[in-house]
């Protein structure tokens, strides 16, 4: 059950950005707001080093609950989270189940415990409007300004609102509205963007200075070239909003951030980066909010020594710099990232042990003979840790699969142990063989890749009288050669 304060500017208050790190980070902002009511677990919620998330999920547990029983009635709620529905909603399914690099899992769970406890925690959530409201008011909250102002404009009329509605489309507006935007302002969103937390608005918008009238003929403005006018236009047009928390200061609301960075994929990646490392230098870590945005933006410039530096509360998003090394081919800095998290931060993240073993392994794949031993030791330790770390990773198809081959692919025999999980995963998803895949695909992958084609073939000749998993098998192979 949520509940919503009655003076929420007197209640401390954090926002769900929909983004990975949401769970590691709410829980840092949360304990401090409980902290009184229970030191010991708040000091948990904020430690860096050596502290796997279910430890401080069961110390950030223990901190509302405490809170609970000690907080007076006449000062709940004690904290008040924004968005909470950009939090998953309980255990996701699907591929990202068991391929889960945006934290999905934990962020699930942090929903489930905060709006378990309705007492203490206010969901800032947002019901839907009666069908008989007027029109602007039955689209969310973060649209409504931008219907008014395109209405106001004559870019849209009352009847194409409606029409959005009706269509289950009403992000539309946001379409339209961005097509009446001149050039620059469209660029000098998109490099804003960047930001996610609220910003002060005082000829700055946060740690990025403004410049003046000049300015605004630049038709693709870097960070270091944002005009005033360009600012001025996004609040008119109600993509920029004031904060509810300050008058001086504003944000792009979710949904309205969510589209401009659909458009920031047009920049070139390293343009991406540079945006984060100049906001990253530029922040000034005066509060533990302030820090951790430092840290994340250290993290998506893919800047490893300051995402160190800057990881006060908490190393695990590091993955998100280990797997853009891992995809660029860059195995050697993933095996540093990946062994930094399972070393210094987490030792029970399954998804790191399992890239840490496939980036020791995938540069030797065509020649294993030639890996160093000290490297196919800790390669195969670190698959199996991903099987074994949480109960989740025991049965996870996508772990067993590329710890058997691994195996398989140095020679050993592994058809006993394939057989028996493909029978487990096929009897798991007899309603969705193509699910098997994600045990097949890696062991397929593996023993291809190390020229073990005969011993591929071997195995699947085994499930040739069943019809559904050898269609399984020889669709994957037909599939990913």
């Amino acid at each position: 059950m949520s509940t919503q304060p009655d003076d929420p500017s007197q209640t401390p208050t954090v926002t769900v950005y929909g983004e990975p790190d949401d769970h590691l980070r709410l829980t840092v902002l949360v304990a401090n707001a409980l902290a009184r009511f229970e030191p010991e677990a708040a000091a948990v919620c904020r430690r860096a080093e050596k502290n796997p998330w279910s430890q401080r999920f069961d110390a950030f547990k223990q901190l509302l609950r405490i809170a609970d029983l000690r907080a007076g009635r006449a000062e709940r709620p004690l904290v008040r989270v924004r968005d909470v529905d950009a939090l998953p909603e309980r255990q996701p399914g699907g591929a990202v189940r068991w391929n889960d690099r945006d934290f999905a899992f934990e962020r699930s769970h942090l929903r489930d415990a905060l709006e378990h406890e309705g007492s203490i925690v206010a969901t800032d959530r947002e019901d839907p409007s009666p069908d008989d409201a007027p029109v602007i008011e039955r689209y969310a909250r973060a649209l409504r300004p931008i219907a008014r102002w395109a209405l106001a404009e004559s870019l849209l009329d009352e009847h194409s609102l409606r029409s959005y509605l009706r269509l289950g489309s009403p992000e539309h507006v946001l379409d339209v509205a961005w097509d009446a935007l001149r050039p620059s302002t469209q660029h000098a969103a998109v490099r804003l963007s960047a930001l996610r937390a609220d910003q002060r608005l005082n000829g700055v918008f946060g740690p990025i200075p403004l410049q003046g009238d000049g300015a605004a003929r630049t038709m693709a403005p870097t960070l270091d070239s944002i005009p005033r006018s360009a600012v001025d236009e996004l609040c008119e047009a109600g993509l920029l909003i004031a904060s509810p928390m300050s008058a001086q200061r504003v944000e792009f609301p979710r949904l309205v951030r969510e589209f401009l960075r659909r458009h920031a994929t047009a920049l070139a990646p390293e343009e991406l980066r540079a945006d984060h490392q100049r906001i990253a230098l530029a922040t000034q870590a005066d509060s533990d909010a302030a820090t951790i945005e430092c840290h994340h933006h250290a993290v998506l410039a893919s800047d490893t020594r300051l995402a160190l530096e800057t990881a006060t509360f908490y190393g695990s998003d590091l993955r998100t710099i280990g797997i853009e090394a891992s995809l660029g081919g860059r195995y050697d800095d993933a095996v540093k990232v990946f062994r930094a998290i399972v070393d210094d931060f987490d030792a029970r993240d399954a998804y790191a042990w399992e890239y840490l073993g496939y980036n020791l392994w995938w540069p030797h794949r065509w020649n294993l003979s030639r890996m160093p031993e000290a490297s196919r030791d800790e390669a195969r330790r670190a698959l199996e840790r991903a099987c074994v770390v949480d109960v989740r990773s025991e049965k996870n198809p996508l772990f067993r699969g590329r710890l058997l081959g691994f195996r398989g692919a140095l020679g050993e025999d592994i058809a006993d142990e394939f057989h028996r999980w493909l029978a487990v995963f096929g009897g798991r998803f007899h309603r969705a063989p193509e699910r098997l895949s994600w045990f097949v695909k890696p062991v397929r992958g593996a023993l291809l890749s190390a020229g073990r084609h005969d011993a591929w073939a071997t195995l699947c000749e085994r499930w040739r009288d069943d019809a559904v998993v050898y269609g399984v098998l020889m669709d994957d192979a037909r599939t990913h050669e």
